[in-house]
């Protein structure tokens, strides 16, 4: 596996309306995975998703996760996306 690339691919799947590569995007900057870790980017990226699939309780759940973890600045930094 490319990680590269797979951000690359994900990235473009992720400017259309596609919450499955948002979501996707939004865990690997959340466990750091290719890509430097970044918990506001992987807010960013499932309310992306959510926006994306409105109503999706799995990503409702994982967005209010991601939050949980964020601390007191990353929140103030996040607070752009809720």
């Amino acid at each position: 596996r490319d990680c590269e690339q797979a951000v690359l691919l994900l990235k473009a799947a992720a400017k259309k309306p596609n919450p499955r590569a948002r979501s996707r995007l939004a865990t690997m900057y959340d466990a750091g995975q290719c890509v430097p870790q970044d918990r506001v980017e992987a807010y960013h990226w499932m309310h992306a998703a959510l926006q994306a699939n409105p109503g999706s309780e799995w990503l409702e759940r994982n967005q209010e996760n991601i939050w949980n973890k964020l601390t007191a600045s990353e929140r103030r930094r996040a607070a752009v996306y809720r």
